[in-house]
């Protein structure tokens, strides 16, 4: 018999000799990965849908694919729609006849499984479907099947590695990722240089948490496949997870390049450019992403998180409404209706939808978060203190629970225990904005205020924009009389967007202790009343503003009705007690100052030190 190479070299010299032969026609040679499981439907992988798709394509003169139609269904619309959009990223060298480039008509089986989809394991009797994951098997099943063909003697190596990685998948289904990872790191150990064994140790490592082995693992694979969207994709989830942001908006674009027309690139883009602070890059690759698939419920809730972020609650709570009517069993959309009731003010409507959210995942930690913030907003600390607790026994690693633990703490004058719990969030994270906050206010309740205005000025330098922080820092510089910041940092918190009583009421305050722009002052305490008509604290404010103003009638009109509210507010007696002097009242005059006294016995010394006097 005449060996393949010998026959390849007499046809080449009968060529050269002869100069007659006709040249080869041939079929088109793909160039680039067909990989499709970064098609994958993010739902039909929640979903557990799987299927084969058959579509026909056109491969033209240029090697680009068009007319993709489905030849014979899946079944599921999203897995053909996906099939349709993997085979126009392919790229091929054309077809040739008679020496030219000539557009080619292909036929071609793509398969959806969440096993496996590369899989060449090929078996067909109930063993191997078993391993394969097919129905009726369970997890465990499977398990068995593949490990009962591991062993088989004389195994062929591809079959071998098939088995594998329907074992791996099926460990990586329970969390048993040591096993899965053994499975894997066996199937690298045989096929060092070939990309699926290396993807499935990648993919395996990022759901174990391991990002920087699925970032080695999958840069390993980019550098024998560079276009393999796949290895892309997860190692610009890893870098995203880590916080290495640019890193990995690169490897999305990169991506999208080579496939445009693929919703879950854009998805994961997104999250890259949240992470690295280009929140409206993101909310511009989700309409992207719900253009592609707009029936991905992912895509709406996470621009609801966005839009959240920015305090767009209206479009968030829009956006989080449609991700429910998808998927009405997912919990997180529920998270962020419930976030955005709570910026629009319906912290009762928000609890009963966080509580939605609860009721199908009871220790969703950033469930439990918000309406820790909500019970916390309404006045009800100490069920804002028990779903803080649970924040921190369901996520005892996220600073946030500390945070907001910390903030509770701080309204139930607990300074101390929230101090500690700050602490904690700024261990697990130093660069938490939220933390310094906390804190600061719990240093200010201490009366440590030169600790608690560097724990704020900390906090503004990391997010500039976040306007509480400004109002906060307000209350530490009122308290060391320093009016005029006092006044610029409640400005700055108005000018961004924080247009609440409290805000309105704190410069109202600042101005009158300060004693100037009194005219502006009684401005803000009127805006203030509009907000919340009767509110104690501010008719106090504007008591103190009308007695600098020496309307002391409006002084005793406020002042009375601020007692009718809290009784136990000294500068509401204090101030009342001064007007009645100024009117000729000398024994009811004497009678409020000795009612603010028997309060708070420094009452006097504190509003001398504004210059006020009996």
């Amino acid at each position: 018999m005449r060996s393949k190479s010998g026959t390849f070299a007499v046809a080449a010299v009968c060529v050269l000799l002869l100069g007659a032969a006709a040249p080869a026609d041939t079929s088109p040679v793909p160039l680039n990965s067909h990989d499709i499981s970064a098609f994958y439907p993010e739902l039909s992988r929640r979903l557990s849908e799987e299927g084969e798709v058959y579509v026909r394509f056109t491969v033209g003169e240029d090697g680009t694919v068009s007319n993709a139609t489905v030849v014979k269904s899946s079944g599921a619309e999203r897995l053909d729609a996906a099939a349709l959009a993997a085979v126009t990223t392919w790229r091929y060298k054309p077809a040739v006849h008679d020496g030219k480039p000539v557009a080619a008509v292909k036929t071609v089986a793509l398969e959806f499984s969440l096993t496996d989809p590369d899989s060449i394991y090929a078996g067909s009797d109930a063993q191997a479907m078993a391993c394969k994951g097919k129905p009726p098997a369970t997890v465990a099943q499977q398990i068995a099947a593949c490990t009962a063909i591991l062993a088989t003697a004389g195994l062929g190596d591809d079959d071998r590695m098939a088995t594998l990685s329907h074992r791996n998948a099926a460990y990586r289904r329970l969390a048993k990722f040591p096993e899965a990872l053994a499975d894997a790191d066996t199937a690298v150990a045989a096929h060092p240089e070939d990309v699926r064994p290396l993807l499935m140790r990648g993919e395996t490592r990022f759901d174990a948490g391991q990002y920087d082995g699925t970032i080695a693992d999958m840069t390993a694979v980019l550098r024998l496949s560079p276009d393999m969207i796949d290895a892309l994709k997860y190692r610009g989830r890893a870098l995203s997870t880590t916080a290495r942001c640019a890193d990995a908006v690169h490897d999305f674009d990169e991506a999208i390049r080579i496939a445009p027309d693929v919703a879950a690139l854009h998805f994961h883009r997104a999250t890259a450019y949240a992470c690295n602070n280009q929140v409206d890059l993101a909310i511009a690759d989700i309409a992207v992403t719900i253009r592609l698939d707009p029936k991905m419920p992912d895509g709406y809730n996470s621009r609801s998180a966005f839009y959240n972020s920015l305090h767009q609650f209206d479009s968030a709570a829009a956006d989080a409404e449609t991700a429910i009517k998808l998927e009405p069993s997912w919990p997180p959309p529920y998270v962020n209706l419930g976030t955005a009731q709570f910026g629009q003010g319906h912290c009762d409507l928000a609890i009963a939808t966080l509580g939605e959210a609860l009721s199908r995942d009871p220790a969703n930690a950033s469930a439990l978060l918000a309406r820790s913030q909500c019970y916390e907003e309404l006045g009800k600390y100490e069920l804002a203190l028990t779903d803080s607790d649970a924040v921190i026994a369901a996520a005892p690693q996220a600073y946030e629970g500390y945070a907001q633990r910390a903030f509770v703490r701080v309204n139930l004058k607990q300074y101390a225990p929230a101090v500690a719990d700050a602490d904690k969030g700024l261990g697990l994270n130093p660069n938490s904005a939220l933390s310094l906050a906390a804190r600061g206010l719990a240093r200010h309740g201490l009366g440590q205020n030169t600790d608690a205005l560097a724990d704020f000025d900390k906090a503004i330098a990391l997010l500039p924009n976040y306007a509480p922080l400004y109002l906060y820092r307000a209350y530490s510089r009122d308290a060391v009389g320093r009016y005029a910041d006092s006044v610029a940092d409640t400005t700055q918190a108005i000018a961004l967007k924080l247009e609440t009583f409290a805000v309105y009421n704190t410069r109202c305050w600042a101005r009158a202790a300060w004693g100037q722009q009194l005219p502006d002052a009684l401005a803000d305490c009127n805006t203030s009343l509009q907000m919340e008509p009767g509110r104690a604290a501010v008719l106090n404010s504007r008591a103190f503003v009308y007695f600098r103003l020496g309307n002391y009638a409006a002084v005793l009109a406020d002042d009375t009705a601020a007692i009718a509210g809290n009784a136990k507010e000294p500068s509401s007696f204090y101030i009342r007690g001064l007007a009645k002097l100024k009117l000729g009242d000398a024994a009811g005059g004497n009678a409020d100052i000795a009612a603010a006294q028997a309060i708070d016995p420094g009452i006097a010394k504190e509003y001398a030190g504004y210059s006020v006097t009996p």
